[in-house]
């Protein structure tokens, strides 16, 4: 195969992205000497696997407000990946959880399971909601990343005003939504946590049906 350093810097945005690991060098092993073949060091410290955040707080519409996240970047071994979040106020309450399994049928691909519950008290209306929406992302190069999913949510509204129902042509206090997603994202920005140079451009489709 033939020296491509930027092959190093993949592998290396690749490995850094498990979240296993604190920080993560990728380089040639001694380059002055390889001949025809270079070996590649690889140096990473181990990082912890667990995480927990706690967020409190308060909104002129929702009063106080809370939230708790846990996250396991090691679920059952290989990089899986869980995350669970609660957040709670007086108007919303959210049960969120992720699933990511990396190197999902190819090493560029991973597989993204969202599962979200969500209640919403408004003075108008109350919804609850339950949201499934699994897709596959897919790196291809350095900076495009495309990704394909299917959601499914089913919506169930109460506390609706009669005089409100009465002026709907069709009122359907529940159902099923479903869609299928497409995306397709250009990055070439440096450092997305500091960026200087560079852009990010995406493309998103949704085709949609009750």
């Amino acid at each position: 195969e033939t020296w491509d350093p930027r092959e190093l810097d993949e592998t290396q945005a690749r490995v850094f992205g498990l979240h296993l690991f604190r920080s993560v060098t990728v380089k040639p092993a001694d380059l002055a000497h390889a001949g025809n073949v270079v070996d590649v060091a690889v140096d990473v410290v181990e990082g912890p696997t667990h995480e927990v955040q706690v967020g409190v707080g308060y909104g002129i519409e929702d009063g106080p407000r809370g939230q708790l996240r846990w996250q396991d970047y090691d679920f059952l071994g290989d990089g899986r990946q869980l995350g669970v979040r609660l957040k709670a106020s007086q108007i919303e309450q959210t049960f969120e959880s992720e699933f990511r399994q990396p190197f999902f049928l190819a090493p560029t691909q991973t597989l993204i399971v969202p599962l979200a519950q969500t209640r919403e008290d408004e003075p108008a209306y109350t919804v609850q909601r339950v949201r499934l929406a699994p897709r596959v992302e897919r790196k291809l190069g350095a900076h495009l990343r495309i990704a394909l999913g299917y959601d499914i949510e089913y919506d169930d509204l109460s506390n609706v005003p009669n005089a409100t129902i009465r002026r709907l042509d069709q009122y359907e206090p529940r159902g099923f939504v479903s869609s299928l997603t497409a995306l397709v994202e250009r990055t070439t920005v440096t450092d997305l946590l500091d960026p200087h140079t560079g852009s990010v451009v995406t493309f998103q489709a949704e085709q949609a049906g009750g």
